[in-house]
């Protein structure tokens, strides 16, 4: 971070120089995603019953694979506009931009920017969840609550910015965002610009496209830039998103997340309890229709039901029907404390729904399967024929 921070400092990030993230920090993350990937290749997991998969299999099975990962995400954002569709309410898209002094270079002509502070990206990003926070506050006391999704991304100059998009009940729009301009323009909202670029509306209209389509964009071209062709700045979205996923890793920000909704970790155990041979007899044990009801539409990937079954989009977490079950480690951690390990879901506070039934061990794969496995991560034409191993 500190070195990202020197090469923003000497106006090596932006768009004329390293868009979004300097080249020299692109390159060292895309070092480190390719050494994580050997060593994922030279690792597998064994449980009690002799089976064993290699953990770079398993990755790309999961959502640290891209493609996984973006699906996934608009399986969600579908289901919610879904529901948005039966309740009738209005689905809004909002920016939310940084004040001047947290911009290191200018965007009309890419010059350093005289009002700059000398902010990291992750202190913009703190601002950000800062002003979220009382956003969030406001929202609940004025009865509000609004449910969707949450983007991070990149100005050129790798500064922080937030897209939202949401779905609100009609009657309460105009309060709601009422109190986002209050918090977006809280700070420096009289400087120039400032109206007119630090928060901004689009209203979605269903006869002219879905939310879900609006907002694939902005998920893909944060993912893996999939069928966006040109970013904002005319660069191939496919290499800018390699340079925004090296930004986002670089300072730690999160750039997703959705607001309101059920637990996403109970929908993924739901779904892996889904495809267990020991499905049946957990669902039998219980005897609910409410469970098997869950349980069947996370594994058909039915967001929509997984939501109305759980309470809606806008849901008390007390009330949530499942949520994740952890148990404590046996043993301490290296810093001498409790560590808590996920075993399966907790079905209305009460019954315990095991989707974890076996003890996995990682070790070294043997010299030969290290081999096939490097071979497989390689991929491609560049990848030696699996003799090469014997």
């Amino acid at each position: 971070m500190y070195l990202e921070e020197v090469h923003i400092n000497l106006g090596l990030v932006n768009k004329r120089s390293g868009i979004y993230a300097s080249n020299h920090g692109v390159n060292r993350k895309l070092a480190q995603w390719k050494r994580n990937e050997a060593v994922l290749a030279a690792l597998e997991a064994v449980n009690e019953l002799g089976e064993v998969f290699n953990l770079l299999d398993v990755a790309k099975r999961s959502v640290a694979n891209l493609a996984n990962r973006r699906s996934k995400l608009m399986t969600r954002m579908a289901g919610f506009e879904a529901i948005s569709r039966k309740r009738g309410e209005q689905g809004v898209f909002l920016t939310l931009t940084a004040p001047s002094k947290y911009h290191s270079h200018l965007s009309a002509n890419c010059k350093p920017n005289p009002r700059y502070n000398g902010s990291t990206p992750a202190e913009v990003q703190a601002y950000f969840n800062q002003q979220w926070a009382k956003i969030r506050a406001k929202l609940k006391r004025s009865q509000i609550q609004p449910y969707g999704f949450r983007v991070v991304e990149p100005h050129h100059d790798g500064c922080p910015h937030w897209h939202m998009l949401l779905f609100i009940a009609p009657e309460q729009v105009k309060e709601a965002l009422s109190i986002f301009r209050h918090y977006a323009l809280e700070i420096d909202g009289n400087e120039p610009g400032a109206q007119k670029r630090r928060f901004t509306v689009k209203y979605i209209d269903p006869n002219k496209g879905t939310a879900a389509g609006y907002i694939a964009k902005y998920i893909a071209k944060n993912i893996d830039g999939e069928h966006v062709g040109e970013d904002l700045y005319g660069h191939d979205a496919i290499e800018s998103a390699i340079r925004i996923r090296a930004w986002a890793s670089t300072w730690k920000i999160r750039q997703f997340q959705q607001i309101g909704g059920p637990s996403v970790t109970a929908w993924r155990e739901s779904r892996r309890l889904a495809h267990s041979e020991h499905a049946e007899a957990a669902l039998d044990s219980i005897d609910s229709e409410l469970l098997k009801g869950l349980i069947e539409a996370a594994d058909k990937g039915d967001w929509e039901t997984f939501t109305e079954l759980s309470g809606g989009p806008t849901p008390d977490r007390a009330d949530l029907p499942l949520r994740a079950l952890h148990v404590v480690k046996a043993g301490l951690n290296k810093y001498g404390q409790e560590a808590q390990k996920l075993i399966g879901l907790l079905f209305q506070a009460k019954s315990r729904v095991i989707t974890r039934f076996h003890e996995w061990t990682v070790r070294p794969v043997t010299e030969f399967e290290s081999c096939r496995a490097e071979a497989r991560a390689i991929g491609g034409a560049n990848a030696p024929p699996l003799e090469y191993c014997q």
